[in-house]
Protein backbone atom coordinates (compact mmCIF):
# COMPACT_ATOMS: atom_id res chain seq x y z
CA UNK A 1 0.00 0.00 0.00
CA UNK A 2 2.63 2.69 0.88
CA UNK A 3 4.43 2.06 -2.93
CA UNK A 4 1.23 2.66 -4.91
CA UNK A 5 -1.40 5.55 -4.57
CA UNK A 6 -4.35 3.76 -5.85
CA UNK A 7 -5.47 0.01 -6.22
CA UNK A 8 -8.48 -0.27 -8.11
CA UNK A 9 -8.39 -4.30 -8.03
CA UNK A 10 -7.68 -6.44 -5.62
CA UNK A 11 -7.61 -10.45 -6.19
CA UNK A 12 -7.30 -12.57 -3.06
CA UNK A 13 -5.16 -15.92 -4.58
CA UNK A 14 -3.52 -17.21 -1.13
CA UNK A 15 -4.43 -20.27 0.02
CA UNK A 16 -3.13 -23.60 1.63
CA UNK A 17 -4.81 -26.85 1.24
CA UNK A 18 -5.93 -28.80 4.40
CA UNK A 19 -6.62 -32.80 4.40
CA UNK A 20 -8.30 -34.59 7.33
CA UNK A 21 -11.55 -35.68 8.86
CA UNK A 22 -12.55 -33.46 11.58
CA UNK A 23 -11.74 -36.19 14.24
CA UNK A 24 -8.63 -36.63 13.75
CA UNK A 25 -7.40 -32.96 12.31
CA UNK A 26 -5.68 -30.96 15.57
CA UNK A 27 -7.30 -26.96 16.47
CA UNK A 28 -3.83 -26.09 15.43
CA UNK A 29 -4.88 -27.29 11.48
CA UNK A 30 -7.84 -24.97 11.11
CA UNK A 31 -6.45 -22.15 12.63
CA UNK A 32 -3.44 -22.34 9.97
CA UNK A 33 -6.24 -23.08 7.37
CA UNK A 34 -8.14 -19.92 8.67
CA UNK A 35 -5.25 -18.12 8.98
CA UNK A 36 -4.29 -17.95 5.40
CA UNK A 37 -7.37 -18.82 3.80
CA UNK A 38 -9.77 -16.28 5.23
CA UNK A 39 -8.10 -13.86 7.61
CA UNK A 40 -5.17 -12.88 5.56
CA UNK A 41 -7.51 -12.25 3.12
CA UNK A 42 -9.88 -10.17 5.25
CA UNK A 43 -6.23 -7.87 6.37
CA UNK A 44 -5.97 -7.13 2.57
CA UNK A 45 -9.31 -6.36 1.83
CA UNK A 46 -10.04 -3.89 5.04
CA UNK A 47 -6.51 -2.26 3.52
CA UNK A 48 -8.10 -1.29 -0.03
CA UNK A 49 -11.70 -0.72 1.33
CA UNK A 50 -11.54 3.06 2.63
CA UNK A 51 -9.71 4.04 -1.40
CA UNK A 52 -12.36 2.36 -3.01
CA UNK A 53 -15.27 3.91 -1.34
CA UNK A 54 -14.12 7.27 -1.63
CA UNK A 55 -13.66 6.29 -5.20
CA UNK A 56 -16.87 5.04 -5.39
CA UNK A 57 -15.80 1.98 -8.02
CA UNK A 58 -13.68 -0.64 -7.72
CA UNK A 59 -13.49 -4.86 -7.59
CA UNK A 60 -12.32 -7.97 -5.19
CA UNK A 61 -12.38 -11.16 -6.52
CA UNK A 62 -12.08 -14.04 -3.94
CA UNK A 63 -10.39 -16.87 -5.02
CA UNK A 64 -12.35 -19.74 -2.98
CA UNK A 65 -13.24 -23.49 -4.15
CA UNK A 66 -15.72 -25.90 -5.00
CA UNK A 67 -15.35 -27.59 -1.42
CA UNK A 68 -16.82 -24.07 -0.40
CA UNK A 69 -20.49 -24.78 -1.64
CA UNK A 70 -19.72 -28.70 -1.70
CA UNK A 71 -18.36 -30.02 1.48
CA UNK A 72 -15.96 -32.40 -0.19
CA UNK A 73 -14.64 -35.75 1.94
CA UNK A 74 -11.16 -35.51 4.10
CA UNK A 75 -10.19 -32.32 3.80
CA UNK A 76 -12.23 -30.45 7.06
CA UNK A 77 -10.34 -27.54 7.60
CA UNK A 78 -9.60 -26.57 4.20
CA UNK A 79 -13.34 -27.01 3.56
CA UNK A 80 -14.47 -25.48 6.78
CA UNK A 81 -11.99 -22.38 5.90
CA UNK A 82 -13.50 -22.31 2.20
CA UNK A 83 -17.52 -22.31 4.05
CA UNK A 84 -16.16 -19.15 5.73
CA UNK A 85 -14.62 -17.25 2.84
CA UNK A 86 -17.61 -18.35 0.73
CA UNK A 87 -19.47 -16.59 3.61
CA UNK A 88 -17.44 -13.32 4.64
CA UNK A 89 -17.50 -12.76 0.65
CA UNK A 90 -21.63 -12.76 -0.20
CA UNK A 91 -21.34 -10.81 3.06
CA UNK A 92 -19.24 -8.44 1.94
CA UNK A 93 -21.22 -8.13 -1.67
CA UNK A 94 -23.74 -6.36 -0.14
CA UNK A 95 -22.12 -4.37 2.45
CA UNK A 96 -19.95 -2.33 -0.38
CA UNK A 97 -23.18 -2.43 -3.13
CA UNK A 98 -23.50 1.14 -2.08
CA UNK A 99 -20.25 2.39 -3.41
CA UNK A 100 -19.82 0.83 -6.69
CA UNK A 101 -17.53 -2.04 -5.41
CA UNK A 102 -18.46 -4.92 -7.24
CA UNK A 103 -17.39 -8.55 -5.42
CA UNK A 104 -16.83 -11.98 -7.32
CA UNK A 105 -16.47 -15.54 -6.08
CA UNK A 106 -14.75 -17.61 -8.30
CA UNK A 107 -15.17 -20.77 -7.33
CA UNK A 108 -12.44 -23.51 -9.28
CA UNK A 109 -12.95 -27.24 -9.12
CA UNK A 110 -9.03 -29.07 -9.61
CA UNK A 111 -7.02 -26.68 -11.53
CA UNK A 112 -2.95 -27.30 -12.05
CA UNK A 113 -1.49 -24.63 -9.39
CA UNK A 114 0.52 -24.76 -6.83
CA UNK A 115 -1.24 -25.42 -4.21
CA UNK A 116 -1.16 -28.91 -4.20
CA UNK A 117 2.75 -28.22 -2.92
CA UNK A 118 0.97 -25.93 -0.19
CA UNK A 119 -1.03 -28.28 2.61
CA UNK A 120 -1.17 -28.21 5.99
CA UNK A 121 0.42 -31.17 7.62
CA UNK A 122 -1.91 -34.58 6.96
CA UNK A 123 -2.69 -35.85 10.34
CA UNK A 124 -2.21 -39.42 11.98
CA UNK A 125 -5.31 -41.60 10.73
CA UNK A 126 -6.31 -44.03 12.75
CA UNK A 127 -7.39 -45.80 10.10
CA UNK A 128 -10.90 -45.53 10.50
CA UNK A 129 -11.67 -43.24 8.07
CA UNK A 130 -9.42 -44.82 5.33
CA UNK A 131 -12.35 -45.47 2.90
CA UNK A 132 -12.89 -41.54 3.06
CA UNK A 133 -9.08 -40.48 2.18
CA UNK A 134 -8.99 -43.00 -0.15
CA UNK A 135 -12.01 -41.74 -1.98
CA UNK A 136 -10.39 -38.37 -1.64
CA UNK A 137 -7.25 -39.07 -2.96
CA UNK A 138 -9.27 -40.91 -5.82
CA UNK A 139 -11.10 -37.62 -7.08
CA UNK A 140 -8.21 -35.68 -6.66
CA UNK A 141 -6.09 -37.95 -8.88
CA UNK A 142 -8.93 -37.90 -11.41
CA UNK A 143 -8.71 -33.82 -11.41
CA UNK A 144 -4.85 -33.77 -12.04
CA UNK A 145 -5.29 -35.55 -14.70
CA UNK A 146 -7.75 -33.70 -16.29
CA UNK A 147 -6.47 -30.40 -14.38
CA UNK A 148 -7.76 -26.88 -16.06
CA UNK A 149 -4.52 -24.76 -16.75
CA UNK A 150 -4.65 -22.17 -14.04
CA UNK A 151 -4.08 -19.80 -17.82
CA UNK A 152 -7.98 -20.17 -17.79
CA UNK A 153 -9.46 -18.94 -14.40
CA UNK A 154 -6.67 -16.05 -14.56
CA UNK A 155 -9.17 -15.41 -17.70
CA UNK A 156 -12.19 -16.32 -16.23
CA UNK A 157 -10.87 -13.43 -13.36
CA UNK A 158 -10.46 -11.22 -15.96
CA UNK A 159 -13.70 -11.51 -17.45
CA UNK A 160 -15.58 -10.93 -13.77
CA UNK A 161 -13.97 -7.60 -13.17
CA UNK A 162 -14.37 -6.27 -16.89
CA UNK A 163 -17.90 -7.75 -17.31
CA UNK A 164 -20.84 -5.34 -17.89
CA UNK A 165 -23.40 -8.54 -17.05
CA UNK A 166 -21.01 -9.61 -13.43
CA UNK A 167 -22.49 -12.30 -10.91
CA UNK A 168 -21.38 -13.23 -7.63
CA UNK A 169 -20.24 -16.58 -8.02
CA UNK A 170 -18.38 -18.40 -10.93
CA UNK A 171 -18.13 -21.92 -10.78
CA UNK A 172 -14.69 -23.16 -13.11
CA UNK A 173 -12.38 -25.48 -14.02
CA UNK A 174 -12.14 -29.29 -14.06
CA UNK A 175 -16.11 -30.75 -11.65
CA UNK A 176 -16.38 -27.33 -10.83
CA UNK A 177 -20.04 -26.60 -12.36
CA UNK A 178 -20.98 -30.38 -12.50
CA UNK A 179 -20.46 -30.59 -8.93
CA UNK A 180 -22.67 -27.70 -7.93
CA UNK A 181 -25.91 -28.74 -10.57
CA UNK A 182 -25.31 -31.82 -9.54
CA UNK A 183 -25.26 -31.47 -5.52
CA UNK A 184 -28.31 -29.14 -5.96
CA UNK A 185 -30.17 -31.99 -7.78
CA UNK A 186 -29.67 -34.07 -4.10
CA UNK A 187 -31.63 -33.66 -0.83
CA UNK A 188 -29.33 -33.06 1.98
CA UNK A 189 -30.25 -36.95 3.04
CA UNK A 190 -29.13 -38.37 -0.48
CA UNK A 191 -25.94 -36.47 0.26
CA UNK A 192 -25.25 -37.53 3.85
CA UNK A 193 -26.38 -41.42 2.32
CA UNK A 194 -23.74 -40.90 0.09
CA UNK A 195 -20.80 -41.34 2.28
CA UNK A 196 -22.24 -44.07 3.72
CA UNK A 197 -21.91 -46.23 0.33
CA UNK A 198 -19.54 -49.06 1.70
CA UNK A 199 -18.33 -50.25 -1.88
CA UNK A 200 -15.83 -48.05 -3.53
CA UNK A 201 -17.18 -49.15 -7.31
CA UNK A 202 -20.93 -48.22 -5.74
CA UNK A 203 -20.23 -44.81 -4.72
CA UNK A 204 -17.91 -43.97 -8.11
CA UNK A 205 -21.04 -44.91 -10.09
CA UNK A 206 -23.05 -42.56 -7.84
CA UNK A 207 -20.96 -40.19 -7.33
CA UNK A 208 -20.85 -40.28 -11.53
CA UNK A 209 -24.31 -40.34 -12.01
CA UNK A 210 -25.54 -37.27 -9.64
CA UNK A 211 -22.26 -35.70 -10.70
CA UNK A 212 -21.25 -36.51 -14.44
CA UNK A 213 -17.84 -37.02 -12.66
CA UNK A 214 -16.01 -40.17 -13.59
CA UNK A 215 -13.21 -40.47 -10.42
CA UNK A 216 -13.21 -44.51 -10.96
CA UNK A 217 -9.92 -44.61 -12.78
CA UNK A 218 -11.15 -47.65 -14.52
Amino acid sequence: MRKVSQIDVLVNNAGIGGNGVTEECTPAQYHESFNVNVVGAIRCTQQVLPGMRARKTGAIINITSIVGRIAALAQSPYVASKWAFEGVSEGLAQEVAPFGIRVAIIEPGVTRSSIFSKNIEAPNSTGAYDTHYRRMFQFYAAGIANATPAEEVGALILHAITTDTPQLRYPCSWGGQQIVDGRATMTDTEWVELGAVQEDSAYFQAFKATFGVDISNS
